[in-house]
């Protein structure tokens, strides 16, 4: 039987982790949309990418979606020119990076607390 200490760290840590990915839906879309208006050919040759909850009128179904998902991973690692010209948004890549780490630790942490008290 699982303890409800431990079901109720679990579902903290969840909800946690969920926050942390709704923040970083919210910083991704701050930076898409800032890469839109202060550096539009950028913006273009990442291949008009769009937010989890923001779209320009330019953005296309298809190419758009794969821009999207191409720079959630490629801002992970690169840091685009266009942010290192102020330090908002080499703030906003900050939080979005660590919020994502914190989402992917948390979700690893509950799946192994997961997979051990199954297999106890």
């Amino acid at each position: 039987m699982i303890s409800q200490v431990v079901l109720a760290a679990m579902s903290v840590i969840l909800v946690l982790a969920i926050s942390a990915l709704l923040y970083s839906f919210a910083m991704f879309d701050r930076l898409v949309r800032a890469e839109y208006a202060e550096d539009r050919t950028a913006w273009e040759a990442d291949g008009r990418p769009y937010g989890f909850f923001w779209h320009a009128p330019e953005c296309t179904w298809l190419r758009s979606a794969w821009a999207t998902e191409r720079l959630s991973l490629v801002w992970w690692f690169e840091t685009p020119a266009w942010v290192t010209r102020s330090a908002t948004y080499r703030n906003w890549l900050r939080r979005l990076r660590i919020c994502v780490l914190f989402w992917n630790i948390a979700i690893l942490a509950l799946l192994f607390v997961f997979v051990l008290l199954v297999l106890k």
